[in-house]
């Protein structure tokens, strides 16, 4: 069973994953201003766990 404390721990994992669907949704329909600002938030989302993944290697 997962539970919030699991989830939270593996978002650099599950964040990425959910901006390449994001992405995909966004290439197989027309966007809204709406869809525009989720893709954006899922962009930058995606651009910070990078970041976090790097900087624990690190």
């Amino acid at each position: 069973m997962l539970n919030q404390s699991v989830i939270l721990r593996q978002w650099p994992l599950w964040v990425p994953a959910l901006a390449a669907t994001v992405l995909v949704a966004g290439l197989t329909s027309d966007s809204s201003a709406i869809f525009e600002l989720i893709k954006v938030a899922a962009l930058l989302a995606a651009v910070v766990a990078a970041v976090h993944h790097a900087e624990v290697i690190a």
